[in-house]
């Protein structure tokens, strides 16, 4: 039986957004390291819509979310956690920046 290194496994493409492979993403790391994945910055939920809001940037919890599924896993769970933090629906721009910090 021939067992590929994740460095040389297949290269599939994927076309999503929100949480819709996470646990696929996660998975495949173990068989490929060549995986790209097209998510696109128009999450308008939860936190992103908090952050795009108080600081005028684009949409990246969906993408934040697929880097975590994609993160090597000597990444210490701190750093997973800290990205996996969410940000209350409402609030304004101060308690948000000060959250943060």
């Amino acid at each position: 039986m021939s067992v590929l290194l994740p460095a040389l496994g297949p290269r599939p493409v994927f076309f999503t957004g929100g949480t819709a492979l996470r646990g696929l993403s996660r998975s495949l790391t173990r068989y490929t390291h060549n995986s790209v994945h097209l998510v696109t910055p128009f999450d308008s939920g939860g936190s992103s819509a908090a952050l795009r809001e108080a600081f005028a940037l684009p949409a990246v919890g969906d993408i934040r979310n697929r880097l975590a599924a994609l993160a090597d896993s000597m990444i210490p769970q701190s750093v997973l956690d800290f990205w996996e933090m969410r940000l209350p629906a409402e609030g304004d721009s101060e308690a948000l920046r000060a959250r943060l910090r």
